[in-house]
């Protein structure tokens, strides 16, 4: 049978009581909408379905799946499927309404014959995990999780946008400046998440969305590994299926030599390499190697030499050359290191963030694992003429050992707010729930030191400093 048959195939009964069945409307709302429709329109379950479209009671997706059938998982806790974004190994993505928020959310779904592999499921959880330990403007967050008759899902923030693979496709590669400015905020929403111990592990151009306003967001943490989990480092315990030895994870355009030769070797470091591998991408429009096989594209990011970007600084060839080193060790020790490369090598000198940019910064130059973060109020900067933040607070686990020796009746407590001195205030140093406490002076140079490596001084008159003396 033909699917034009198939969807014929129902009554307009049959139909409306699929709606029902499927959870899109409840019994009175199916009534109520049916009951707007001409009787000449009532006839046949394609005119009912073409109706109700029109009045954007249901979407054309939800109709197609209902004259199918097809009416399980249309609605998942409190997401009502709209339509399919995409499919990979690990799931499929629709765009759905979350009744409660009132508004468009992302659903990644565990597929069925998936759902039945333990270590698969035990995997989809483990990303449902490590995506909400984190928040950045620069990585999509996770909002819920939850399992309906047997289906799993993750609910994300939708992103309403183009990723960076596509739009390299159809419009062309893109230019240095453009480039350059897409993999800063990918870097900045990873150093994020290495903060907190997670590695991404696929980090490529079709992993990146970009919105509406320009905002570069990484998604799909699918192949991130824990590497601490409650605070606990090092532990492999119920991992084995996830990282077998042999196991394969990442994209072969894209994949750090090391981690495709052993997953549990890779780590941070990966991401950097990969990430050089998608500026590569982006202002050429392929990837850095190519082959006909996987495995010759492996071999390839293993033995042939690191390619040149064409038209670029000598800065940015040098960081970008860097990024793609063979071995982790020489690479980048960190992120952060290696986006202040890239804009030193660029010639750009970087804006001051908004607070939330800034506070992540800090976070991770203290060493803290940046996990769900808040800030307090201030205005957002946005020039360099413009005043720092008045206050940049950060939700930490618990005091780094710096920290903790700079303040020793800081409490060792689940959760602390830590800030740093506000740029014209009172005091130096870190401010604990109101309280300024000077740091020793060796600590205050040697964090504004690792400061200026990512937040250069803008080009005023007056740079803003760490620990600036009060009127």
């Amino acid at each position: 049978m033909t699917a034009s048959a198939t969807l014929a195939a129902i009554t307009a009964e049959q139909f409306v009581s699929g709606l029902v069945t499927s959870r899109l409307l409840s019994a009175a709302e199916a009534q109520r909408a049916l009951g707007k429709l001409p009787a000449e329109s009532r006839r046949d379950s394609r005119t009912v379905a073409q109706e109700l479209v029109k009045q954007q009671t249901i979407t054309s997706y939800q109709a197609r799946r209902v004259l199918l059938g097809q009416v399980q998982s249309l609605v998942l806790g409190s997401c009502a499927v709209q339509e399919e974004l995409g499919a990979g190994g690990m799931g499929v993505v629709y765009k759905a309404l979350h009744r409660g928020l009132n508004k468009p959310v992302a659903v990644k779904v565990l597929p069925p014959a998936v759902s039945a592999n333990p270590s698969a499921v035990k995997r989809f959880r483990r990303e449902a995990l490590a995506s909400a330990r984190l928040m950045h403007p620069n990585l999509v967050a996770a909002l819920d999780t939850g399992e309906e008759q047997g289906v799993h899902f993750l609910v994300l923030e939708f992103v309403d946008g183009c990723d960076l693979g596509r739009q390299v496709k159809e419009h062309g590669p893109l230019p240095l400046a453009e480039a350059l400015d897409c993999v800063l905020q990918a870097g900045a929403g990873l150093a994020c998440a290495h903060a907190a111990g997670i590695v991404h592990r696929d980090v490529k151009p079709h992993n990146l969305i970009r919105d509406s306003r320009g905002t570069v967001k990484v998604l799909d943490l699918g192949l991130a590994r824990l590497d601490a989990v409650d605070g606990q480092r090092g532990d492999d315990s119920g991992t084995d299926s996830l990282t077998k030895t042999g196991s394969f994870m990442g994209s072969c355009d894209y994949i750090a030599p090391e981690q495709a030769m052993n997953i549990k070797s890779a780590d941070h470091r990966a991401d950097i390499y990969s990430l050089g591998c998608t500026l590569h991408f982006l202002l050429t429009g392929r990837p850095p190697y190519t082959g006909e096989t996987g495995m010759e594209k492996i071999f390839a990011h293993r033995e042939k030499p690191i390619p040149t970007l064409p038209g670029v600084p000598r800065g940015v060839q040098a960081a970008f050359r860097r990024m793609m080193a063979k071995k982790p060790e020489e690479r980048f020790a960190t992120m952060a290191e290696a986006l202040a490369a890239l804009r030193a090598g660029s010639g750009r000198r970087r804006r001051w963030l908004s607070a939330a940019g800034i506070g992540a910064a800090a976070a991770v130059l203290l060493g803290v694992a940046l996990v769900q973060p808040t800030f307090t109020t201030g205005p957002t900067v946005g020039t360099a003429t413009e005043p720092a933040p008045t206050a940049i607070r950060a939700l930490v686990p618990q005091p780094t050992s710096l920290v903790q020796k700079a303040i020793p009746d800081v409490p060792e407590a689940p959760v602390n707010r830590l800030s740093l001195a506000p740029a014209g205030g009172k005091g130096n140093g870190i401010v604990y729930e109101e309280k300024t406490m000077p740091l020793p002076k060796k600590v205050q140079h040697d964090l504004k030191k690792r400061l200026e490596q990512v937040l250069p001084p803008p080009a005023a008159k007056e740079s803003p400093r760490l620990s600036p003396r009060g009127n």
